[in-house]
């Protein structure tokens, strides 16, 4: 499990509205997007891409839903990089999401590109080899109600 955390992020699920605030990032994803600890995800996306990402996240937060996405960061001028993400529900009363807990595994960050901001150089040591390889063990190993 460790060699995953990098790969962590979650969100906070503010009331009202739900807004979405960064509440912990892991190293790698903050590789790629930078440190948004603290940020809400409307402050941090571009107008083209916040209501996918909203949508998603408020399904995830009301419905108790699993999501999974598989994208490109070409609206942050880097549609070299492809991420798979994630998102689980965490609720305190089992019927809405009070935290989201998202990991995503980007491909194509970690190429030396000069000038190419946060995603330049190697990778943090040690982060998932792919995404379906932390899924496939997860599932294995959750008891996933119907």
């Amino acid at each position: 499990m460790r060699r995953f955390l990098p790969n962590i992020y979650m969100f906070d699920v503010v009331e009202p509205g739900p807004r979405f605030r960064f509440r912990l990032i892991g190293t790698a994803v903050a590789g790629v997007i930078g440190d948004l600890t603290g940020r809400f995800i409307e402050e941090t996306l571009t107008p083209e891409v916040l209501p996918r990402h909203t949508e998603q996240l408020t399904d995830a937060t009301e419905n108790l839903a699993i999501r999974y996405m598989v994208g490109d960061l070409g609206w942050q001028d880097r549609p070299h990089i492809r991420f798979h993400r994630l998102l689980l529900p965490l609720s305190d009363d089992q019927r809405r999401a009070n935290i989201l807990l998202g990991i995503a595994y980007y491909i194509g960050a970690w190429e030396k590109r000069k000038g190419d901001g946060p995603g330049d150089g190697p990778p943090p040591p040690g982060p998932a080899q792919s995404l379906t390889e932390l899924v496939d063990a997860r599932v294995m190993a959750a008891d996933i109600p119907s």
